[in-house]
């Protein structure tokens, strides 16, 4: 039998059973299976990740419940489908963090000051979770200030929240939502560039 084909057995199991001993077994199996098929992929694909594996999967095992207590995953068959693309999708924001960790190390470490140029060539995604901003109180108020809606973009870039979520807790459409982080990362980016050609 496959290790893919263990996996969805044992997360049938764990999730259908009505025997408690039962399903923390298949729970328990189910869990060191999925460390090593994340390994796998990781070591197999992303090369450069293995040393991070354990901190991608740590994300993953929060991302997995999280999901499963908000009833995001229907499935109690083939979860690997429903893994593997999630698995995709937090590498590729993974490494987008890890780029722009380094970018700002990069600069803070050569003592020159933060240029227009430093925020040409970031996302502002990749800016919204930098040390350099999160911890960057007068920044964050400038932010506010020249009309930045600064928490959606933090509770979309930082926090993780997905359309539906933010859609939901501003009481607005989904297409609204898009349409606004739009014009907000448009705004704050402009407001980046100024600020520091100006100074």
């Amino acid at each position: 039998m496959s290790l893919t084909l263990k996996i969805n057995k044992l997360y049938h199991t764990w999730r259908t059973s009505t025997c408690i001993n039962k399903s923390d077994e298949a729970l328990n199996s189910f869990y060191k299976l999925l460390k090593n098929y994340t390994y796998t992929i990781i070591y197999c694909d992303y090369k450069s990740l293995k040393n991070h594996s354990d901190e991608i999967f740590s994300i993953m095992m929060e991302k997995l419940f999280t999901s499963l207590n908000e009833n995001k995953i229907r499935t109690t068959n083939y979860i690997t489908t429903w893994y593997k693309k999630a698995l995709s999708n937090c590498i590729i924001d993974y490494t987008k963090s890890l780029n722009a960790k380094k970018r700002a190390n990069l600069v803070l470490e050569s003592n020159l000051p933060i240029d227009s140029d430093f925020y040409d060539k970031i996302s502002i995604e990749e800016f919204f979770r930098m040390e350099l901003f999160i911890n960057n109180n007068e920044m964050i108020e400038s932010l506010k200030s020249s009309s930045i809606d600064v928490e959606l973009l933090m509770l979309k870039f930082i926090d993780g929240k997905t359309i539906k979520e933010l859609a939901s807790m501003f009481n607005s459409t989904e297409d609204a939502i898009k349409s606004k982080i739009k014009r907000q990362k448009i705004n704050a980016r402009n407001f980046l560039l100024n600020k520091f050609r100006n100074d």
